[in-house]
């Protein structure tokens, strides 16, 4: 490895180093998918709320303000409701246009907060 300004007044980045930086990447990326898998197995099994489970508290709600854009600007084309859009869709004016009960199908996501008990947010 090439010796930099740095290195010489610092402590040297090591080989055994960079690979506990690439061992550590791939255990997120593991773990990251190990978590999104009980997350979806949670939210297909749980309605919206909050639930007990040993010692942790399950918080299941809905987003607030996110909308799904992607069908939205399939059943609702820029070229013939222009006035549904900013740069973006605009969630404001579809939960106007719409009402927020049918304005609710759009916005289907869930967030999930699994916290242990007695911990303030």
């Amino acid at each position: 490895m090439a010796t930099t300004k740095k290195q010489q007044s610092e402590a040297v980045v090591t080989a055994e180093d960079i690979a506990r930086y690439d061992d550590i990447q791939s255990e997120i990326k593991r773990l990251t998918a190990e978590k999104d898998r009980i997350a979806t197995l949670i939210k297909s099994q749980f309605e919206p709320g909050n639930y007990e489970s040993g010692d942790y508290i399950v918080d299941l709600s809905k987003t607030i303000g996110t909308l799904n854009k992607v069908i939205f600007q399939h059943d609702f084309p820029l070229s013939e409701f222009p006035e549904l859009y900013e740069q973006v869709p605009s969630t404001d004016a579809i939960k106007e246009y719409l009402g927020e009960e049918r304005a609710e199908y759009y916005t289907p996501v869930l967030r999930l907060t699994v916290k242990p008990k007695g911990k303030a947010k």
